[in-house]
């Protein structure tokens, strides 16, 4: 927060015009939205995308939220004439950039309105509206956004704990949020074949997403990826385990399933048990256990080799932690490495 505030900060001070008196930004009223014709329509998402991440987020918060330029300054700690000027920045460079269609600042205006309803319908959709949210709930984009990325804050995940209209939200919209799988992301460490999209997708997801979820994985399976057969799966999302879950419930199992590997973390009356099964693999293989911090910090590692089961089944298990331990919000990662 501190670290956005100063760059705003910033943006203030670059708007003043070299030599002439500084203008504050005029606040905008109530404006009503007007759908652009086809041709404008590309253009203009494609403009908005193009935006600094500042300007792109006050005209997510205005248009597409809601919220006016008093209730976000509340929010981010500011005062509504920095959200102003930043707002006015962005319209500005919209109405640059959209310049070759012949229309004037307030048509602009109309249009960015347009389209933030446009983008509030399609948030929207996802989320039937069963209970109503209260001043402090987080926006559905940021729902999204921090489903996307795993960046939530310690106050949003506590926040989701406690709040059923959040919860909802959280529910229905990470389930539209895509993530590669554990053996996509291992394609794309090890430079195995993988088509063209799909590389791009996860280079995007990587690198402009910033997901610390897979990020983290990634860099599990960097170190070990070159001298080893590795199949690496984790939680598709946050859980806590004897505390709180993430989404308001207590969560004692954890099962995890990659093809032929399968893990699962429980809490029992010896503590918490870590179990692992692998159908055909070489004789030596191990699995590697951790519970992972939504921050990315590794809590718990440990190591356990396979054992012959039944059949072509292999098996392992290791307790992670003792009954009184409580591991708190996390992921349950398992990685089965093989000297094939």
């Amino acid at each position: 927060m501190q670290e956005r505030l100063e760059r705003w900060r910033k943006i203030i001070a670059e708007a003043k015009p070299k030599g002439q008196r500084w203008q504050s930004p005029k606040l905008l009223s109530s404006v009503k939205p007007k759908e652009p014709p086809q041709s404008a329509k590309a253009l203009l998402d494609k403009s908005i995308k193009t935006l600094p991440d500042d300007e792109k987020e006050i005209l997510q918060l205005r248009f597409v939220d809601g919220f006016s330029e008093q209730e976000i300054a509340n929010a981010i700690g500011c005062k509504p004439l920095m959200v102003a000027l930043i707002e006015q920045r962005a319209l500005e460079r919209l109405a640059e950039a959209l310049k070759e269609l012949q229309v004037d600042d307030e048509t602009v205006v109309s249009w960015v309105a347009w389209w933030g309803e446009e983008k509030r319908k399609e948030l929207k959709a996802l989320v039937p509206e069963v209970i109503a949210p209260t001043s402090k709930c987080l926006s559905i984009s940021r729902i999204y956004e921090a489903s996307l990325q795993w960046d939530w804050t310690k106050s949003e995940r506590n926040h989701i704990k406690t709040c059923a209209y959040c919860r909802n939200v959280f529910n229905k919209v990470s389930k539209q949020v895509w993530h590669p799988s554990s053996k996509q992301l291992l394609d794309y460490v090890v430079g195995s074949w993988l088509p063209e999209d799909d590389m791009m997708d996860i280079r995007y997801h990587l690198e402009e997403d910033k997901c610390k979820r897979c990020t983290f994985i990634v860099g599990i399976l960097q170190p070990i990826a070159t001298i080893q057969r590795v199949v690496a799966i984790a939680t598709t999302t946050p859980v806590a385990l004897k505390t709180a879950g993430f989404t308001g419930e207590e969560v004692k199992k954890v099962e995890v399933e990659e093809g032929d590997f399968k893990a699962e973390l429980g809490y029992e009356p010896e503590g918490w048990v870590a179990r692992a099964e692998a159908l055909n693999v070489s004789a030596g293989s191990k699995v590697r256990f951790a519970w992972v911090t939504p921050e990315g910090i590794e809590k718990v590692k440990k190591e356990a080799e396979l054992k012959k089961a039944f059949g072509g089944w292999y098996f392992a298990e290791e307790k992670l932690a003792p009954p009184e331990e409580e591991l708190g919000e996390g992921y349950f990662v398992a990685v089965l490495t093989s000297r094939d």
